[in-house]
């Protein structure tokens, strides 16, 4: 536990941002100068996620557990013990959760222990994700014979009615502060409505759902919900979506336009809402904040976000003439804006005195690959486990220069920081280990790919980081492939493959042994009982 405990912690992510973008210390004062301001006032360290996609890895931010723990991801945190923000309330705290990230709204659990809630995304997504995630991976093993239409008619019933409860709350939540807010309210309340007509024909017309299931596309499956098909305003959305490809080729990708129905909000407005509820607290709080902005550059989010990133254009080419770079321009026009809205809170809940016992921690879920940066091209999900993906900073301000550290931090360890900081105990089997203690020997990342995170069937990929090596795996039936294996201190941009290299063998089997310890469980599951017996043979993703 730290000796400094906080009244206050304040937690930002902000989705998608690189470790290595704002690593260097000159360049993080020029492009993000209130990150920087943050990270002189504590300090930074660099986390090795324990997944690469935010579906994956919230999981472990929330419960301090493995992606692939109690049962997987596909519940995100609705079946899992405890979420770390639950002992924080029980010991008087006021928590408070702001996000524009739709995966907070899909029935899995994450709004749990926080008292309140500003969810500032359309539902049409959520809706979309259940589907693309679960509910369509059922019906294919009915198709197969696998599952039977009952067992995919409760699943059904199950998933939405999580989704309706946990969406009737989060709509419900929205302020009227202004007339988008005021629309946005309006908007999920009507997807809200749908799905409890969603759920009064699934309970009279069950094959009814299931037929629709397989013939509307999921990202148009909100415009028919509670009807026995779909009609005109199905139609008519798909084909004012197909437009939008008029717009690709003379943009050439630079900037895309959401779907008709799809949402994006930008930061100012969340972080605006956020400083007038902190600042009129008078009692300790705790408050998690998920900004999309940076994940989200190259989409279309009105006019008024596209002239406040146009009005810090100036400033952003005269810091690439001297310090060259070549992240995509909107790219860093966003992260700038992002940090810039940020300072403007921060400013505004020091003036009203809310920060004078607080510590600010700023971090990300995963990080992302960035077209021009980088040695590699854009990989598929399942290879999607290189420093670029994995690797994300830790800022924390307002605790002095932090512990002389050595060791790994991973995804676990950042609310296992926050805990530590507001001094309360963790939850008797979270695994996370503070960024203000010496860290861990190793990092394991893990994940099954899009869709579905069927434990028993799917191939599953582990990737074992340590302070020299990364190795890539993956758990295919009841055989570990070797995918990748690089030599972290030799070659740091992982570029030259060892896997095939008979001399790295004592290296290979020394990971393998800390991955089969670590993750026992899980190899348990797939009838790998004897991890002796197991042999790690070559492949490829």
């Amino acid at each position: 536990m730290s000796d400094e405990k906080k009244r206050n912690v304040l937690a930002v992510v902000i989705d998608a941002l690189r470790y290595d973008v704002i690593a260097d210390d000159t360049l993080r004062a020029h492009l993000t100068p209130n990150l920087d301001r943050l990270a002189r006032r504590g300090f930074m360290r660099r986390v090795t996620t324990n997944a690469p996609l935010t579906q994956f890895v919230m999981p472990s931010l929330f419960t301090q557990s493995y992606p692939f723990d109690h049962g997987g991801y596909n519940a995100g945190i609705r079946e899992r013990p405890s979420s770390f923000v639950e002992p924080i309330r029980e010991q008087g705290l006021f928590t408070y959760l702001a996000a524009s990230c739709y995966n907070y709204g899909i029935g899995q659990g994450y709004p749990r222990g926080f008292d309140s809630v500003l969810f500032l995304c359309d539902m049409t997504r959520n809706v979309k994700r259940v589907i693309v995630r679960t509910l369509a991976y059922n019906l294919e093993l009915c198709r197969g014979g696998e599952l039977s239409k009952q067992d995919v008619i409760d699943e059904v019933c199950k998933e939405f009615t999580a989704l309706y409860k946990e969406s009737l709350d989060l709509a419900d939540s929205i302020p009227r502060r202004n007339w988008f807010l005021r629309w946005l309210r309006w908007f999920n309340m009507n997807v809200v409505r749908g799905l409890e007509k969603e759920l009064s024909l699934l309970e009279r017309e069950p094959e009814t759902v299931l037929r629709k299931l397989e013939a509307v596309d999921s990202p148009y499956y909100w415009t028919c919900l509670g009807r026995p098909r779909a009609g005109l305003k199905t139609f008519l959305h798909s084909k004012l979506d197909a437009l939008r490809g008029i717009l690709r080729w003379p943009l050439k990708g630079h900037v895309r336009f959401n779907r008709l129905a799809d949402v994006r909000v930008p930061c100012h407005l969340m972080l605006r809402e956020t400083a007038l509820v902190l600042g009129a607290r008078k009692s300790p709080w705790f408050a998690w904040v998920h900004l999309m902005d940076v994940h989200d550059f190259a989409y279309w989010q009105g006019l008024s976000d596209a002239l406040r990133k146009l009005s810090l254009l100036p400033r952003l080419l005269r810091f690439r003439r001297r310090y060259s770079a070549a992240r995509p321009l909107l790219h860093d026009l966003t992260l700038m804006q992002s940090d810039r809205e940020l300072g403007k809170m921060l400013d505004r809940l020091e003036r009203q005195g809310a920060m004078a016992d607080t510590a600010v921690v700023v971090t990300a879920d995963h990080g992302v690959h960035l077209e021009g940066m980088g040695p590699r091209p854009k990989q598929p999900l399942v290879s999607s486990l290189y420093s670029e993906h994995l690797h994300v900073p830790l800022i924390v301000s307002g605790v002095g220069e932090g512990p002389d550290a050595t060791g790994m931090i991973d995804s676990m360890s950042i609310s296992s920081t926050i805990l530590d900081l507001l001094g309360v105990e963790p939850t008797p089997g979270f695994l996370g280990v503070s960024a203000l203690s010496t860290g861990r020997d190793f990092v394991i990342s893990e994940l099954v790919g899009p869709g579905n995170c069927d434990l028993d069937c799917r191939d599953l990929y582990f990737t074992v980081t340590t302070p020299t090596h990364r190795m890539m795996t993956v758990l295919r039936e009841g055989d570990l492939k070797l995918l990748r294996l690089y030599d972290l201190r030799q070659d740091p941009d992982e570029q030259q493959d060892l896997s095939a290299n008979g001399d790295c063998c004592a290296v290979t089997d020394g990971l393998v042994d800390v991955l089969l310890r670590e993750r026992d469980e899980v190899f348990r599951r797939r009838g790998c009982d004897d991890a002796s017996r197991l042999s790690l043979t070559h492949a490829e993703f």
